[in-house]
């Protein structure tokens, strides 16, 4: 029989008072978004860059730098587009406010399972995403360490043309995403 229940935690009426007023200010900030068109906004922005995560590859502004074999094309279109929806993640995570952020992701996810089940797959459960991650936890410049590692899952490692055009991508995403935000006109909380 067990004697020892140092492990057990008893809440008072206090701890769940406390934990009651966290629940109602969230619930206050995010009426607060809805009201205010933020919750709208937050959702045409994540539908939007996932169909731009997937159109724009098509005619990506740097596609015209990389020459390639017709048979490595589509493996070239595959990784650019899980790096813009990378880029996306990780932009929308540096520009939006964070109560939108999970609202923004998750607009684009269902988006993504609309259009393209298969890319949602690859990118939900693909190592792609984490060697992204790793590479941004590098010392120096951050769209270097991307554009090394596109140019890596491309399987052009040593090509400075895939590593430039990677990183031309990244910094692209960067902007665009910046300029969507900022068009979005999303209101102060």
């Amino acid at each position: 029989m067990r004697k020892d229940d140092s492990d057990i935690k008893i809440f008072t009426k206090s701890e769940k008072k406390d934990e009651h007023s966290e629940l109602h200010g969230i619930a206050d900030v995010l009426g607060k978004h809805r009201e205010t068109g933020n919750i709208d906004k937050a959702n045409k922005l994540g539908e939007d860059l996932a169909l731009m995560s997937v159109n724009k590859v098509v005619s990506i502004p740097y596609k015209e730098e990389i020459n390639v074999a017709e048979s490595e094309y589509a493996l070239i279109q595959y990784q650019a587009s899980i790096l813009l929806i990378f880029s996306a993640r990780h932009f929308l995570g540096e520009y939006l406010n964070e109560t939108l952020i999970p609202i923004a992701m998750s607009a684009l996810y269902n988006k993504l399972i609309d259009i393209t089940p298969d890319l949602f797959k690859n990118v939900s459960g693909g190592a792609e995403i984490s060697f992204y991650t790793l590479a941004l936890s590098r010392d120096g410049i951050p769209s270097r360490h991307i554009g090394n590692c596109f140019a890596m899952l491309c399987k052009h490692d040593s090509d400075s043309t895939f590593a430039n055009y990677g990183e031309k991508l990244y910094n692209y995403m960067d902007d665009t995403i910046l300029k969507m935000i900022k068009q979005e006109g999303f209101c102060e909380v």
